[in-house]
Order: structure tokens, then sequence, then C-alpha cells
């Protein structure tokens, strides 16, 4: 039999408040604000961000990166913006060997300004403007991570799918309707030869 996996889920932490990320500072008020607006259901997740060569040729993506969206609106939550996203069929079994390796990180455009924190000036996201993507990469500048893997369920090896099942039993009645097929044909090849031999002329003896 074979066994299907499929994730129906995963619970993701997007990015974490208050955290200063690879291009900007985010504050908690301004991701608890703004994130359930822009990162809202289907927004497209990918594997990798894009390479500067990639943002010019394939600005919308590639297929062949496409690996999930999210699930539901994104929603602030104690320490950062969450969302269960959908990992699709393909790429599943992946994710889910790297899922405790690998983080979560957004794209978007966001407006800054520059502001001083833990000591130095940075860039501090006040406005986001529009959320491109939410991808998986080996390492999140920001916190960004898989939180929990929410699997469906799976078939077990030992006990099938129900089409397999249903092809065991056919296949069972197929072969009994075959043993009773070659069981008449034997008797009907007996029954031949019988009457072969009694229809026979019977030899005329001459004096």
């Amino acid at each position: 039999a074979q066994i299907e996996l499929r994730f129906a889920a995963v619970s993701a932490k997007l990015i974490a408040g208050d955290t200063l990320g690879t291009t900007a500072y985010y504050p908690a008020e301004v991701l608890m604000a703004q994130g359930p607006k822009i990162f809202k259901k289907g927004t497209p997740i990918f594997l990798d961000h894009q390479t500067a060569e990639e943002k010019v040729n394939k600005p919308h993506g590639s297929v062949t990166n496409f690996a999930g969206e999210l699930a539901e609106d994104a929603y602030y939550d104690g320490d950062g913006l969450y969302a269960e996203i959908e990992v699709f069929e393909n790429h599943a079994p992946m994710i889910k060997a790297l899922s405790q390796k690998i983080g979560m990180s957004i794209r978007a455009q966001v407006m800054t300004e520059l502001g001083e924190r833990d000591g130095r000036m940075v860039p501090v996201a006040k406005e986001f403007l529009r959320a491109r993507s939410v991808d998986f990469v080996v390492k999140a500048g920001a916190g960004g991570k898989l939180v929990q893997v929410l699997e469906s369920a799976q078939l077990d090896e030992s006990t099938g799918s129900e089409q397999d099942k249903e092809n065991t039993v056919m296949d069972e009645a197929t072969k009994e309707i075959l043993e009773s097929l070659s069981a008449g044909q034997a008797t009907l090849t007996t029954a031949v030869a019988e009457l072969a031999e009694a229809l026979k002329p019977t030899p005329v003896v001459q004096t």
C-alpha cells in the first residue's frame, strides 16, 4: 500500500516583534496594527528569497520554488506575527525534514525612518505598504520560524487506503470467477471426451 503524506497546515511565526531584522527594526506595535491587514490569507511562500537577478527576470517568483501560502490572515500573539500556512504536497516532505533547521522571513515594501535602537541608528519600520511573500530560509533575520507541524491523516501502511481495499476485494472476486471457469472448463472437457468415446462406431466383426 502506498503511504500518502500531506500537510493540512503548519503553525508559523512570520516575524518577531521589537526585533532588528536584516533590513529594519520592526516595532511590535507596528506589526500588531498593520500585520493582519498586509499579510493576508493567500500570501505566497517560496523556497528562499529571490536573488537580485530573479527580481528582474522572474518578478512574480518561480513555479519551481512556489512552496505554499498563508492559510489565514496573520495575527499578532505575544511576541510576534503568526499564521497557519499551507505547504503544497510536493514540498511537504522536505519542509517536514528541515522543520527544525529552517526559518521564515518576510518580504515586504516598508516605509522606514532612522531611529535609535540599542545605542545605534537603524531603519525603523513605520508603515507596511505591501506584502510580497513569506519565505522559507536557512536563517531567519527576525525570529521567523515553524512552530508546530500539523499533519493531515496519514494512511497506515498495513491498513491501506479504501481504494486498496476495494481493489483487493475485486481481485479476490476475479480469482473466484476464474477458478470457477477453470473447473467448469475441466468438467466440460471430460464430458466432451466421454461423449466422443460413446459416439465412436462399434467395429463390425465379419466371419
